[in-house]
């Protein structure tokens, strides 16, 4: 698929690139967008799902669907190496966390040998709770 880069994409990714590790609706995206227009044109909803859809399907972002939601949430992938390592998703805040190249290397290798099964870094993201919302937790137990 040809690629064309117009105002409107150049807007989305722009605003995606300074929301790395945050999954974000059409409509957070579009209420961020807009926060953000400063005299600009902002895309209306309709073509920010179109733009999403293309840059989806050119590798650009990643999509899915958080447990308890119904509408995909996207993330800009940050970089070609975002293939080759495993992510980590806190379930409280949201936040994407990279794991380090050695650690996820060594996790893959592990599941490979000892399961006989090849995992997609890709695709792969790793549940579970961040630092700073275990210690919120913890501030809040009386």
């Amino acid at each position: 698929m040809s690629s064309y880069h117009t105002e409107q994409k150049r807007l989305l990714t722009e605003f995606l690139d300074r929301h790395p590790d945050e999954a974000l609706t059409v409509d957070s995206l579009y209420e961020g967008l807009y926060a953000e227009a400063q005299g600009r044109t902002v895309p209306a909803k309709s073509t920010l799902y179109r733009l999403l859809n293309r840059l989806y399907e050119e590798g650009e972002v990643k999509r899915f669907v958080p447990d308890g939601q119904k509408c995909y949430v996207y993330e800009r992938i940050a970089s070609p190496l975002c293939h080759s390592h495993l992510h980590l998703r806190c379930t409280d805040c949201g936040r994407l966390f990279h794991m380090p190249h050695e650690e996820s290397d060594e996790l893959l290798l592990r599941i490979r040998k000892g399961c006989h099964f090849a995992v997609s870094e890709a695709d792969t993201v790793l549940l579970g709770t961040c630092l700073g919302c275990t210690n919120k937790k913890k501030e809040a137990t009386p």
